[in-house]
């Protein structure tokens, strides 16, 4: 009985000791504060909207992950027969950096408004020496026509197809990156340099190949956009087309032209651009035993390249590949 006795005194102190031991850890937990890491907010980026895919990559390159960059012209559009949408016009006037060439009539417009005044314009036209579309003189009666509406455009547009003016426009993305967001002016102008290298290096390997070349001739049958690149690399282009604005099949006789262009001469290739079926260019080479390659002229990019991140480098890295058996 004793024995029983004392095991319930022991109990009912064991008891005590735990109620208390209890009611002071939960005393201690609710004078406990448990502060909350606040979201860290996300910082600005700047917007940046281009028409064309070699600016819009360019800006890319240089801005990095301090900007939302975004191609006007969707991937796989015809950029020649491009109208701007209402959409469109809207991420024109919202836009940070609106970068776009000033002989795009269609848009230019957009550009004259004052809703955002903090808006910086960069026209890559009037940071080159633009140049008129031309063809090789013995081309002039290929391009006869009885359509007397045609009018041909007097500049071409594709500025980036030389290397050195790429590197212009480069230059101009990170000086107006750096006016805009001075804090980050380091950032913009390290990516800006390796990638001036890296343009550096590509026009030193396409330099070489022309200057060891058998000749010094490309034929593109399509659009007259090589202007620029020619002009660069000391290259003369025979072209389907006079010009970059209209849809091809009415020159019949510049087609005959650089059939017998690439007979007599043994031009081992003839180009098309990124935007066509290559259909003049299968039809001049039917039959002869030469191949036919896209040359990028980078002003739209197909939604095959787009989706696999191809970029302006990579896109004339493949030129340099195709020009390299062109050539010889």
């Amino acid at each position: 009985m004793f024995e029983s006795k004392a095991a319930k005194r022991l109990l009912s102190i064991y008891l005590i000791i735990t109620i208390s031991v209890l009611t002071v850890l939960s005393g201690c937990r609710n004078n406990i504060v448990i502060e909350e890491t606040p979201d860290t907010p996300e910082p600005d980026v700047l917007h940046i909207t281009a028409t064309a895919f070699a600016t819009y990559d360019f800006c890319r390159q240089i801005a990095g992950e301090l900007a939302e960059v975004e191609i006007l012209i969707g991937p796989g559009e015809d950029s020649h027969s491009y109208t701007p949408t209402k959409k469109d016009m809207d991420k024109i006037k919202s836009a940070d950096i609106f970068i776009f060439t000033g002989t795009e009539n269609r848009i230019k417009d957009a550009t004259q408004t004052d809703d955002n005044p903090n808006r910086r314009l960069i026209d890559v036209s009037s940071l080159v020496p633009m140049l008129e579309t031309t063809a090789p003189a013995e081309m002039d009666t290929a391009f006869e026509t009885d359509d007397t509406a045609i009018h041909h455009e007097k500049y071409d547009e594709h500025v980036w197809t030389s290397i050195d003016n790429a590197e212009v426009i480069c230059q101009a993305i990170a000086d107006t990156l750096c006016e805009i967001d001075e804090e980050n002016s380091y950032y913009y102008r390290s990516n800006c340099e390796v990638y001036l290298s890296q343009l550096s290096s590509l026009k030193r390997d396409i330099r070489r190949i022309v200057s060891s070349a058998e000749r010094k001739t490309i034929i593109m049958a399509g659009r007259n956009s090589l202007r620029y690149f020619a002009e660069e690399f000391g290259l003369e282009v025979y072209t389907a087309y006079p010009d970059c604005t209209k849809p091809y099949g009415d020159y019949p006789g510049a087609v005959k032209f650089l059939e017998d262009k690439a007979l007599v001469d043994n031009i081992p290739v003839v180009f098309y651009d990124e935007m066509t079926t290559g259909s003049i260019a299968q039809k001049i080479t039917d039959g002869t035993g030469k191949e036919t390659a896209v040359f990028y002229s980078c002003h739209n990019i197909s939604m095959e390249d787009y989706i696999s991140g191809a970029t302006y480098l990579e896109l004339m890295t493949r030129n340099e590949r195709s020009l390299e058996t062109a050539l010889n």
